[in-house]
C-alpha cells in the first residue's frame, strides 16, 4: 500500500461489545487516498484484543495493531499510538464510538488540503446510550457553531474527539509526551496553537455513553474536578500570558467550569471550597474582560441564581 495520507488513531480498552462496529465504520470510509488504522490495544481483560487481531489479519495493509503486555493507561496508550501514526493527517477515534458518514475523512481532508491556514477540522456528532437510544442530537453547543475558531477558543471548548482530523504535528505530540499527559483538551489546543480551527457542520459520527468506562461512574462534580480543572491548570502553564485573548479565554474556561461545579456540587466536592475559588476568580481583573461566549455564561448565571435561591 502507498504511504497513508491519513492515520486513524484508535485507542481501545475493554471495548469488546463495540470495537468491531468502530473498526467497520472506519473501513467503510470512501476516499480517493490511502489511509491506515493504528489501534492501540491497552491489555484488555475481555475479548477486545482477539477481535482487533482478527481485523488486523484480515486487513494487514490497512490495520496496524499495537499490543501491550501490561495496561499502560489512557495517556501512555494514546501517546504511543499517536507516535506510530505515519499519515500527514491524524483522525482520532476511541474504541466505543463510531462514524456514520462514509465521506467523513474525504470531506475533512479535502478542506485541510485546500486551506493550509487550518490545522484542525472537527464536525458535529450525536450521543446515544448503550441501547442505541438517542440522548443528544448535537454535541456541539450553539455558540461554538461558527465555522472558524481561533486556538484560544479551544482553551474553554473541547471538540468531540471522534470528529477531529488534524495535521500530524510532531512538535505537539512531543510536548504532551514530555508532559506525560494526552488529554484531548490539551492535545487539541497544542495542535491548533498556530493555525485556525474549522467546524464542519455535518454530523459524521456517534458518541456512546459507555457505562463501563472509567469516566462514566463519576458524578458531574467529580468529572469537572478531575478532568476539566486539571486540564485548565495544564493549559495555564502553556499559554502566552502577554496575549490578552488567550488569557481571557483560559479564565473564561475556569469561570464556566466553576459555575458548573457549583450547580453540581455535592458531598463529594466541598461547596465552600468551590465558592471560595469561584469568588476569587470573579474578583480577578482578568474576568472583567469581555467574555468570548457571553450566552453560555449568561445561561449559567441564571441557573446559579436559582441554585443559590434554593439554598
Amino acid at each position: 500500500m502507498a504511504d497513508p495520507l491519513v492515520s486513524v488513531c484508535m485507542i481501545t480498552y475493554n471495548h469488546e461489545p463495540f470495537i468491531a462496529r468502530t473498526i467497520e465504520s472506519v473501513l467503510s470510509q470512501k476516499t480517493d487516498f490511502p489511509f491506515e488504522v493504528v489501534i492501540g490495544e491497552d491489555f484488555s481483560t475481555d475479548g477486545t484484543r482477539k477481535i482487533c487481531k482478527k481485523y488486523q489479519e484480515r486487513y494487514p495493509q490497512i490495520i496496524k495493531l499495537l499490543n501491550s503486555d501490561k495496561n499502560l493507561g489512557v495517556n501512555q496508550n494514546l501517546i504511543r499510538t499517536l507516535k506510530s501514526c505515519k499519515g500527514k493527517y491524524i483522525a482520532t477515534l476511541e474504541g466505543d464510538d463510531y462514524w456514520t458518514d462514509p465521506l467523513k475523512l474525504q470531506k475533512q481532508v479535502d478542506l485541510l488540503e485546500t486551506h493550509s491556514k487550518y490545522n484542525l477540522c472537527f464536525t458535529n456528532c450525536s450521543v446515544v446510550d448503550e441501547n442505541n437510544v438517542l440522548v443528544k442530537k448535537s454535541r456541539v453547543p450553539s455558540e461554538i457553531k461558527k465555522k472558524k475558531l481561533k486556538y484560544y477558543d479551544l482553551l474553554y471548548y473541547t471538540p468531540p474527539t471522534l470528529t477531529v482530523v488534524c495535521r500530524n504535528n510532531r512538535t505537539a505530540i512531543n510536548v504532551i509526551e514530555e508532559l506525560g499527559i494526552a488529554y484531548d483538551h490539551v492535545l487539541f489546543f497544542l495542535l491548533s496553537r498556530y493555525k485556525d480551527v474549522f467546524f464542519l457542520s455535518d454530523t459524521t459520527g456517534v458518541h456512546l455513553l459507555n457505562t463501563s468506562s472509567v469516566y462514566h461512574p463519576l458524578t458531574p462534580a467529580e468529572k469537572m474536578e478531575k478532568y476539566s480543572i486539571s486540564n485548565l491548570d495544564i493549559l495555564k502553564c502553556l499559554i502566552n500570558n502577554q496575549d490578552k485573548k488567550e488569557v481571557r479565554a483560559l479564565y473564561y474556561g475556569y469561570a464556566i467550569t466553576y459555575a458548573r461545579l457549583f450547580l453540581y456540587a455535592s458531598d463529594s466536592f466541598s461547596l465552600s471550597k468551590m465558592l471560595h475559588n469561584f469568588s476569587k476568580l470573579i474578583q480577578s481583573d482578568i474576568i472583567t474582560l469581555k467574555p468570548l461566549a457571553p450566552v453560555t455564561l449568561y445561561r449559567l448565571a441564571k441557573r446559579l441564581m436559582k441554585r443559590i435561591a434554593g439554598n
